[in-house]
């Protein structure tokens, strides 16, 4: 499988082409950033296709496009992973869009043991590890999985200036009496690192 996505935390120049698209003027706009995000994934991929999303994604990009607009775009079905449909469609490619965590991994794991689809696509919204892509990798016996690319849209655009992590409270950074990171934790600097690669800067964050 191709993958895009080396060296992809160190600066503006060692940031892959593929992850960042934008004019200097683009960059502050979040609206723009996640729906040309969108765009270049679907239209990367000729031919009929179905979109696999997360319940995560899904919330994502309905913020930006609507299902109408996607389903233009040669897409003839939009599968979910909370829900997927047990029919085998060989004559579709199959983009999956999802967050890097665990059970999405086992999910595509899954996916592509059974090859419900002709060629898979893997899109992930943030980094992902690369012990789950030595795992996806050993899974993928038939050689179906053809492109694997990670792209920071891993937040809910409120408006062209303002994002959601969509977690109900971040008090937990807060809890002096944990020694160590959990899920919710690094669910909100995966977050925060997302937008921060999407407009090629570092953050200033304030505790108070």
């Amino acid at each position: 499988a191709e993958y895009m996505g080396e060296n992809r935390h160190q600066s503006d120049m060692n940031v892959p082409a593929a992850n960042r698209p934008f004019k200097h003027e683009e960059r502050n706009d979040l609206y723009k950033i996640v729906e040309d995000y969108l765009e270049k994934i679907i239209q990367e991929v000729t031919g009929p296709k179905c979109l696999v999303l997360d319940q995560e994604t899904t919330g994502i990009i309905s913020l930006v496009v609507s299902q109408s607009d996607i389903l233009k775009k040669e897409v003839f079905l939009i599968d979910l992973v909370e829900r997927p449909t047990k029919e085998k469609f060989l004559h579709l490619k199959a983009i999956l869009f999802l967050r890097p965590t665990e059970r999405n991994v086992n999910f595509i794991k899954s996916e592509i043991a059974s090859a419900r689809f002709k060629e898979y696509y893997l899109i992930f919204s943030n980094s992902i590890a690369n012990e789950y892509l030595r795992e996806i990798a050993e899974c993928d016996k038939n050689d179906v999985v053809k492109h694997v690319q990670e792209v920071f849209a891993d937040y809910y655009v409120v408006n062209r200036e303002l994002f959601s992590m969509n977690i109900g409270s971040t008090m937990c950074l807060d809890d002096k009496q944990t020694a160590s990171f959990r899920p919710e934790d690094l669910a909100i600097i995966n977050r925060i690192a997302a937008v921060s690669y999407t407009h090629l800067t570092l953050p200033t964050i304030y505790s108070v």
